[in-house]
């Protein structure tokens, strides 16, 4: 929608709320997923993200003054003392519930408050009382009792805070010994509130977040659960995980208006498959992964194996429901397990595992550039271009030819983006004539 429409819906949502034809809540969605130009919506998210920082603010200076006059205190006042955040909180989030405010300002602060008073307290009656524990086991009481915090009030920033840090959790663990592989039931825990939150409208931006930040943690903790088979597969994990959510955003949110930001899901897994591919068009990732010499048929080859079989699923079901432009990208987790078993059984398939993937990144490149042209879709061809000439300067800057051939190349390319761009611009403007 042309931007003036949208400033003029703005200005009319005001008005059919005090009608009653809309609700404050479908009026917000409305805002979100055209963009929310006017100054009401701008309005609505500084009062948000006033009330954050007022509570980060608020908590913090609360911590700092109990730890400057904590040594004075008795054994007894710190007890009591180190409730006193928590209560406040509680009674704070029981008060709002009781006068039924829905004021997502009120929601956020709160929530943050709350959160921040409850590892506030923990830390200070493990001071306090000598109770003997490590970061890990910390991290994982603090966020295991917040969660009560996600569905009482509802606020996107708990659901973002307590993904991040149980993924640090995960971290700890590994580093320290103990079970990362509970992550996946730990990052199941707000899932029904994440649904609940998209579940009307999942195109807004608060439910967009939430899945892009949960996809990432998601991979990050299965990396890490997934850790001692990464130093022999990790090109095949990875591009498996990042193909699946790829798949993922094609097949279940096929109908995301075309912005980035509101197709989470396409736009991790397609950049992290094209960060992989160009990773493995180099000859270090390969000679790292044979170096070592080991079976190639040992327990870790495992998540290698179900992993891509996940993919092929995916693919099979996305082709089902003619939606196949994704296959190209969900070919990449194959390309590498072949690759990788190559490598490890032959040293000599390496530099055939170079040109695989250089022209693998050139077929992206191209296919992209022709569906756009066919299309008439700049951005698609511009993605196109930009991948073709990322493997341009990748290729001749990994190479031994000239600066001359070198120079040619890049003012070749820089030709295509201009008569790519014109020539869609002038079928564009064709189109309008008629």
């Amino acid at each position: 929608m042309k931007k003036q429409y949208v400033k003029w819906l703005a200005a009319e949502l005001p008005d059919l709320v005090a009608r009653n034809i809309l609700s404050p809540d479908a009026a917000d969605r409305l805002r979100d997923y055209y963009g929310g130009f006017d100054q009401d919506a701008r309005r609505h998210l500084a009062a948000n993200a006033f009330a954050i920082l007022a509570a980060l603010l608020i908590g913090s200076g609360i911590i700092l003054l109990l730890a400057h006059n904590w040594a004075e205190l008795s054994r007894p006042a710190r007890a009591v003392i180190s409730f006193l955040p928590l209560l406040a909180a509680q009674a704070l989030a029981g008060w709002g519930l009781g006068r039924g405010k829905d004021s997502r300002g009120w929601k956020e602060g709160v929530s943050i408050f709350w959160m921040l008073a409850i590892g506030s307290s923990l830390a200070l009656v493990s001071q306090t009382y000598h109770i003997s524990s490590d970061p890990e086991t910390f991290t994982l009481s603090w966020m295991l009792l917040s969660i009560p915090i996600v569905y009482l009030l509802g606020s996107g920033s708990i659901n973002l805070l307590y993904l991040i840090g149980i993924t640090v959790w995960a971290g700890m663990a590994r580093s320290a010994g103990g079970h990362p592989a509970f992550f996946w039931l730990l990052i199941a825990l707000p899932l029904p509130r994440i649904w609940k939150i998209g579940r009307h409208d999942p195109y807004r931006t608060e439910p967009g977040l939430l899945r892009a930040v949960f996809t990432i943690c998601l991979i990050i903790g299965t990396g890490i659960i997934l850790n001692k088979s990464l130093a022999d597969y990790w090109i095949v994990i990875f591009s498996s995980l990042f193909a699946l959510t790829y798949l993922a955003g094609r097949i279940w949110f096929a109908d995301a208006p075309p912005r980035v930001f509101l197709q989470p899901l396409r736009a991790i897994g397609g950049t992290g498959i094209l960060f992989l591919a160009f990773s493995a068009s180099f000859r270090g990732p390969w000679k790292e992964i044979i170096r070592y010499n080991r079976p190639l048929l040992q327990p870790e080859i495992i998540p290698a194996l179900i992993l891509p079989a996940g993919v092929v699923a995916l693919l099979l079901l996305c082709r089902s429901r003619s939606r196949g432009s994704g296959s190209l990208l969900g070919v990449m987790p194959l390309l590498a397990l072949a690759a990788t078993i190559l490598a490890r059984t032959t040293g000599w398939m390496i530099p055939i595992n170079i040109v695989l993937f250089t022209a693998y990144i050139f077929i992206l490149g191209l296919a992209n550039l022709l569906h756009g042209i066919k299309e008439r879709n700049i951005g698609l061809i511009n993605l196109g271009l930009v991948i073709l000439c990322l493997l341009i300067v990748v290729r001749f800057f990994d190479s031994d030819l000239g600066f001359t051939v070198r120079g040619v190349a890049f003012i070749v390319t820089g030709i295509g983006f201009l008569l790519a761009n014109f020539i869609l611009l002038q079928k564009k403007a064709t189109d309008r004539q008629k």
